[in-house]
């Protein structure tokens, strides 16, 4: 038979199209289009496509046979038929002639066997072909088996779901865009009397809005069902029809935008180290990823990889730091997997953050709640890291940027320490006139930033204790020696008491130093104040020790023994009774009756050494004082002492019971608190913006602090939406509306409203809020209600809430995922009776996303046609 070749380019390119399907390059859904054009025309050149395919793979591949090259074709030709995406009719009568086509080339002593086999038939364009990576082989009963397991998506009826829901999200676009251009030309009409013609049909056609959920599921479903960058291109062919713009740039931004704003981060309880995302089911930033891993060109890819992380720039200019945080993450997990080359990765870390908008940033950093989703912009910057921002902070002169950078190395937290710590050492051996600043500031930051065990190394007091040496300026000693404030350390004591004796001695030798003696003594009282944070009995002995002395060249060192008033001194028996000798010598003399005026401030000095100290001693003391010298202002001092031992002293109830009671304003929580009508609502231990924090993110750290209590969600309107008791962190019983339980946890996951939030701290959750069971853990809970938010939005998507239905002759099956058939009724009968999507999870108790699953499920299977207010039917449903 002589081969017939095509006589247009539209058959050329569908036997292009045949050709990469039959050698496993494209799916059923992406040829479709082609076996249909190639169905209209002579069969022969179906006939011929199939002999060539055929020929180049036996010349690529010798191990297989013609017969089974032949099967393999047919058999894959008939999967199209079989997912109903041609007319079964007119291909069965395709497959018939090409059966005797493959007959009559088989060698003849496969035929038989090909013959018994064979029910379908395909076809190819002429020339070498690609060798198939696996062939469906001639079955010996009735199954058919691969030569080996394909490692790509098979096609099955999930392809040809996934394929349908495209085609529905199409015909979603072009409704609403249609719809909007007449609402436009509608508008325009209205507000112009002179409207051209070119503006009124461009109106009329209707422009689909990129940053639609539309368009934003439209792009997931078609990256997410792609297998090569040549399918995606088909899909989106498809979808610029509909003037949907598709460069990935805006693909990406489009997908970006439309991601939820929160980013969900398992951190530690201190909060002082890093934190890690959770992972978690997100087709949209799935498909951010896929449109990055499908691109062939290695210069697309990384232009692509780059748009992902300016998409996310974009979003945390504009307030979106979950949305930024999130693609950051997507960006990552594409590091790791080395879908992108390092060039281009060292590029983007380099110089992405290059358009980040640093009010913005300020703006965050204020906010304490979202400092570790900040961190994780910061880590994936190169200029953003510790040694980058070290390099800035060296060179930076304006001061409000100085103290952003600082707060941006704090923020890193310990992981920025001992970066900080080796950029110090390194600035001992440097002479420059103003590395002193750069000192002070990484001394602050060491200050700031806990260790990540609580253990000072050797090095590093050496280190610090260094820079506390007065051959420094002060600003810099000032700095290093809150650094030396570590308790039960007895280097660090040690070292303390030798500034201590070194400052004492620039003073009483002030013509030896370059320092003044203001300066010094303000290191001294810095110095005391450090030893008392200490606390070690030496730390107190040196204190007390110092502020006995009374020489009137170190200052007033009655005033710095003070300090110790912070702490109780009850253990230290000696130091106790030294303080009370020396109060003693300060209180005023009796002679004839009369007092010997003494200096009061002497005395306040040592009254307030004492107010940490509530032993019998020191109470006598301070009563007798109080009682013998009502008149005199270290009286006074002394009874604000004693006022302060009797509050410290009083239980927790009975300082609940003499507090003022709370104000009408308090936030109210749950009526189960109330016991009595005129018992006030508890305090909120905790509210906020629900916006701003996000619920995913909010309920982590409750349950990462394992905190009880009762957490109340408020609409704008102060209307209660749902609340959460947890006990010790794990959930135990929830509402929202007539929702109970997980199903109401799941539902405020899934439909977050803007509002507010308050979190009651309760010891012993009453017996009304704590439901049947055990305790449930937050994470499975979080993660299985985030899932269920995506789906719900990609279902929503498919079927909105204004849509009603027309039954078709298609009988309904119920979701594989649903067990309850009493759910599955109710919803059939609800649309049935002309509900909406919106109407039925009104009118059935159980959370959003099972509803919306079933009726996205029934519009796919075709059981159910929407019918959007778009749309006009004179009869909505028909049974």
């Amino acid at each position: 038979m002589n081969k017939i070749e095509p006589t247009s380019p539209e058959l050329q390119e569908a036997l292009f199209e045949l050709r990469r399907f039959l050698s496993d390059e494209v799916s059923p859904l992406a040829v479709s289009d082609s076996i249909l054009l190639l169905l209209k025309n002579d069969p022969d050149i179906m006939v011929s496509g199939v002999r060539s395919w055929v020929e180049g793979q036996l010349l690529r591949q010798q191990s297989v046979s013609t017969a089974n090259c032949l099967y393999h074709a047919l058999k894959k030709i008939h999967i199209v038929g079989e997912l109903n995406l041609v007319p079964k009719d007119r291909l069965a009568k395709y497959v018939h002639y090409l059966s005797h086509f493959a007959i009559r080339f088989c060698p003849p002593p496969d035929r038989k066997s090909l013959a018994s086999n064979l029910t379908h038939l395909g076809e190819t364009e002429t020339g070498l072909e690609a060798p198939v990576n696996f062939f469906y082989l001639q079955p010996e009963r009735d199954a058919v088996q691969p030569l080996r397991a394909t490692t790509d998506k098979d096609y099955t009826k999930e392809a040809v779901k996934w394929g349908r829901r495209f085609d529905l999200l199409l015909e979603r676009i072009e409704d609403k865009a249609v719809s909007n251009g007449f609402a436009n030309a509608q508008s325009l009409f209205d507000s112009s009397a002179a409207v051209s013609l070119s503006d009124a049909e461009a109106l009329l056609q209707g422009k689909a809005e990129n940053n639609g959920e539309l368009a934003a599921r439209a792009f997931a479903m078609a990256a997410g069902s792609s297998q090569t960058e040549d399918e995606l291109e088909q899909y989106l062919q498809r979808l610029g029809h509909n003037n949907l713009q598709t460069s990935s740039q805006e693909i990406l931004k489009t997908l970006g935008h439309n991601l939820p704003d929160w980013a969900v981060l398992t951190s530690p309880e201190s909060g002082e180290t890093d934190t890690a995302p959770i992972k978690r089911t997100d087709s949209l930033l799935d498909a951010m990823q896929r449109v990055v891993s499908l691109a062939t060109d290695p210069d697309e890819r990384a232009k692509r990889f780059n748009e992902i992380v300016q998409t996310a720039v974009l979003e945390f200019n504009n307030g979106s730091l979950g949305r930024a945080v999130s693609m950051l993450d997507a960006a990552e997990e594409l590091i790791t997997a080395k879908e992108v080359e390092v060039s281009t990765v060292n590029f983007v870390r380099r110089r992405g953050h290059e358009k980040l908008n640093y009010e913005q940033l300020r703006t965050y950093v204020e906010s304490t709640h979202q400092r570790p989703l900040v961190r994780k912009v910061l880590s994936f910057f190169e200029d953003l890291s510790p040694e980058g921002l070290l390099a800035k902070l060296r060179i930076e002169e304006v001061r409000n940027r100085r103290r952003l950078i600082m707060t941006l190395l704090e923020i890193h937290g310990t992981d920025a320490r001992p970066i900080v710590f080796k950029a110090l050492q390194s600035t001992l051996e440097e002479r420059e006139d103003k590395i002193w600043y750069f000192q002070r500031n990484l001394l602050h930051l060491l200050h700031l930033i806990p260790r990540r065990i609580d253990i000072c190394s050797d090095d590093e007091i050496n280190i610090i204790r260094t820079f506390t040496e007065l051959r420094h300026p002060t600003q810099v000693i000032r700095e290093a020696l809150p650094n030396l404030a570590l308790k039960d350390d007895e280097r660090a004591e040690q070292g303390l008491i030798a500034c201590l004796k070194e400052y004492e001695k620039g003073l009483l030798n002030i013509d030896e130093t370059p320092f003044a003696p203001s300066d010094l003594k303000l290191l001294l009282d810095r110095v005391m104040f450090v030893l008392a944070r200490v606390g070690t009995p030496g730390a107190r002995r040196a204190i007390l020790e110092h502020g006995l002395k009374q020489q009137p060249q170190l200052g007033d060192t009655l005033a710095r023994l003070t300090e110790l008033g912070s702490q109780d001194l009850s253990s230290d028996a000696d130091l106790v009774k030294t303080i009370l000798s020396a109060l003693g010598r300060e209180l005023p003399n009796k002679i004839l009756s009369m007092f010997v005026k003494k200096d009061d401030k002497a005395a306040i000095n040592l009254i307030k050494a004492l107010a940490g100290t509530p032993s019998p001693e020191v109470r006598r003391t301070l009563e007798e004082i109080t009682r013998k010298y009502s008149n005199q202002e270290f009286a006074k001092t002394a009874a604000d002492a004693l006022a302060g031992f009797d509050k410290a002293e009083r239980p927790p109830t009975a300082q609940a019971e003499a507090a003022p009671s709370a104000s009408p304003a308090s936030p109210s929580i749950h009526t189960s608190f109330e016991t009595e009508a005129t018992t006030p609502a508890p305090a909120a231990s905790l509210s906020g913006d629900l916006a701003l924090f996000g619920l995913p993110s909010l309920l982590q750290n409750l349950a990462e602090s394992r905190l009880s209590g009762v957490l109340t969600l408020k609409s704008k309107e102060s209307e209660t939406i749902g609340t959460i008791s947890l006990d010790e962190g794990k959930i135990c019983s929830s509402s929202a509306g007539p929702l109970r339980n997980v199903d109401a946890v799941y539902q405020l996951l899934q439909k977050p409203l803007a509002g507010t939030f308050q979190f009651v701290k309760v010891e012993n959750l009453p017996a009304s809020e704590v439901a049947d069971g055990e305790p449930l853990e937050l994470i499975p809970v979080l993660l299985e209600g985030m899932r269920r938010y995506d789906e719900l939005q990609a279902s929503s998507a498919l079927v909105p809430d204004e849509a009603t239905f027309i039954l078709t002759e298609i009988e309904p099956t119920p979701h594989e995922e649903e067990q309850d058939e009493n759910l599955v009724k109710a919803i059939w009968d609800s649309v049935s009776a002309g509900a909406t999507a919106a109407a039925c999870e009104l009118q059935i108790i159980i959370d959003s996303y099972r509803i919306r699953r079933l009726l996205s499920h029934w519009v796919e299977q075709g059981a159910l046609k929407l019918v959007t207010p778009n749309q006009s039917f004179d009869n909505p449903v028909t049974n």
